[in-house]
């Protein structure tokens, strides 16, 4: 299994690239996050996740909705060093991003179960202070289809690959004590994604 993503969109970074990232990288929905301790602060940005349901190489963008089997929410955390980097249109190196638990990727929604083609995604934050904060974000499946494109030029997808798409959300500091919840407005009885921050 390979998880990729794009970081051209995180927090209205000027850089451009795509990541590979291990899937040690990868923590399942519900599972406590540990906040690293080799940085002063972290940052999580919210994305889309899609799930890959067929072989396939050299994708148009146009065809892109054929690989797609199911989506999530996820949350990328990074180190605030590395955020700073993004801002200023620098690529940081992969070790510094791709580290263990650096993503966290919600429950998987096939495709045609979904309410609409455009989801809205709530993001809430409640941190240690008992304060709570909320953003929602309109976004498609249509926005994975030109990562889809683009990497499979020089990868052959696979089924059960994943692709991730940062969402222009705003970064939020995480601490010990901090939880994140991501839920699709009118859909489910729970949100995707949940974690908490220890």
């Amino acid at each position: 299994m390979k998880i990729f993503s794009s970081i051209a969109t995180i927090s209205e970074s000027e850089a451009n690239g795509m990541l590979i990232w291990p899937d040690s990288c990868w923590l399942l929905s519900d599972r406590p996050l540990f906040v690293p301790d080799f940085e002063e602060s972290f940052y999580v940005i919210p994305a889309l996740a899609g799930k890959i349901g067929r072989i396939g190489k050299t994708i148009a963008v146009r065809f892109g909705h054929r690989y797609i089997s199911e989506v999530t929410a996820a949350l990328i955390m990074m180190p605030g060093s590395v955020l700073a980097k993004l801002k200023s249109g620098e690529i940081p190196s992969a070790s510094d991003l791709c580290f263990d638990n650096a993503l966290v990727i919600g429950d998987w929604q096939k495709i045609e179960i979904l309410p609409d083609s455009s989801l809205t995604l709530d993001f809430r934050t409640v941190f240690q202070s008992a304060a709570t904060g909320s953003e929602e974000c309109i976004v498609s499946p249509d926005l994975l289809y030109p990562l889809i494109a683009e990497m499979s030029r020089k990868n052959t997808l696979k089924m059960g690959d994943i692709v991730i798409y940062p969402l222009p959300l705003s970064a939020h500091r995480v601490s010990e004590g901090d939880s994140i919840t991501i839920q699709i407005s009118n859909f489910a009885d729970r949100p995707l994604l949940s974690t908490r921050f220890k």
